[in-house]
């Protein structure tokens, strides 16, 4: 299953009634006016993939645990009467599940879901637009001011340039997932289970590869230019502050074809994201997306079914050399009685240990690491198997 647009719904939600001053916070009492909203974020592209749409609640204003909505009818339907209805694989995630069903170009789609509650909600009929081809994607070392600390943050910028647009006009957004090769910092040397068991090369756990969504928003209107071509434009940036340069880095840009309206839905969000954080800044607001309550059509919905033509390519980096990276490796080590410790955390058995060397010639001291991120990449969000489409 690919990937979907991430709906960036902490930022438009029920901030609208926060309000600063240069003394304190103000929280106006709204009751449960703004709990439970229901929150929609669907895809349809020309791609041959299966389609996902992700249905939850609305975190109340002070904060909670994300809902999901579960047993909802979920069901997509093109304005020639093809409906296809979609399964739920996870708590809230709903897909397509017949690979005959694919968006077409020209074709008109809409959502409608259908609640335990009894509730109806729809999305409207919207075109599925012609996508435009990507023609490069590419990564430049770059440097930029860092107001946060006496260092330039060091990184890959990512570029991308279109093909030439039959339209005059098109809307773009462009969505990205990222994925990572990383290492743990030290290597696991033991296993102790009651025991010391001995691990041989090459060792578990060392390598893994974390795939994340990038949370940033990224639209573009080619409404002012001489002619529909999209020529180096900026988006992602990744710095070495982190582990995700590290080894080798992977970008998978998807360049979607929107209509006006889609577009105007999401370069508002991207205004208001990045607009936070000075007391100058507009007050945030709530941003209507294109889901309504059928019976009710007052009630507030939050997010968007998106109908856009996609094109999409994957980049890989390697590390970048002659650079300083910026993150942590330090970790805490117990090596003073070893074992007593061991025995002490019998309940987490088996647990890694590793050898720490003091210097050239150092037989090294087996240590236990205070934190098992230390030793086990997987204990940072990734796993250690080896994705499909990887290049070494």
């Amino acid at each position: 299953m690919k990937w979907k647009p991430h709906i960036y719904l902490i930022f438009i939600t029920i901030l609208s009634v926060l309000l600063n001053s240069c003394v304190e916070k103000y929280w106006p009492d709204l009751g449960d006016k703004y709990d439970q909203i229901l929150v929609v974020d669907g895809l349809i592209t020309n791609q041959p993939e299966s389609y996902m749409v992700s249905l939850s609640y609305s975190t109340p204003l002070r904060g909670g645990k994300k809902t999901n909505v579960q047993g909802c009818e979920v069901l997509i339907t093109d304005d020639t009467e093809n409906t296809v209805l979609l399964s739920e694989i996870n708590p809230g995630q709903y897909v397509t599940t017949n690979p005959a069903f694919q968006g077409v170009v020209g074709r008109k789609y809409k959502l409608t879901i259908h609640t335990p509650e009894d509730k109806t909600y729809e999305s409207g009929f919207q075109e599925l637009k012609p996508p435009v081809g990507l023609d490069t994607v590419y990564a430049k070392l770059e440097s930029k001011p860092n107001p946060d600390d006496d260092y330039d943050l060091t990184g890959y910028q990512f570029y991308v340039s279109s093909d030439a647009a039959i339209d005059d006009t098109n809307y773009y957004f462009w969505s990205m997932e990222q994925t990572y090769e990383y290492n743990s910092n030290y290597r696991i040397r033991y296993i102790f289970d009651g025991k010391m068991n001995p691990v041989t090369f090459p060792t578990p756990f060392y390598t893994c590869w974390k795939t994340s969504t990038v949370s940033e928003i990224f639209t573009y209107s080619t409404t002012n230019l001489t002619e529909s071509v999209i020529h180096d434009l900026p988006l992602h940036y990744v710095t070495t502050e982190t582990k995700e340069l590290s080894v080798k880095y992977s970008l998978l840009i998807k360049q979607l074809s929107l209509t006006k309206e889609a577009y105007n839905y999401w370069y508002n969000l991207q205004k208001q994201v990045a607009g936070q954080g000075s007391l100058y800044d507009k007050q945030p607001y709530q941003i209507q997306g294109n889901m309504s309550n059928i019976v009710n059509p007052e009630e507030t919905v939050l997010g968007y079914f998106l109908v856009a033509g996609s094109d999409e390519k994957r980049i890989f980096v390697d590390k970048p050399t002659d650079v300083q990276f910026h993150y942590s490796t330090n970790c805490g080590m117990v090596t003073d009685d070893l074992m007593r410790m061991l025995y002490s955390i019998r309940h987490k058995w088996p647990v890694f240990l590793t050898i720490l060397f003091e210097g050239e010639g150092s037989g090294g001291v087996t240590a236990l690491p205070s934190d098992p991120v230390c030793v086990d990449c997987r204990e940072a969000g990734g796993d250690d198997e080896k994705p499909d489409f990887w290049e070494d």
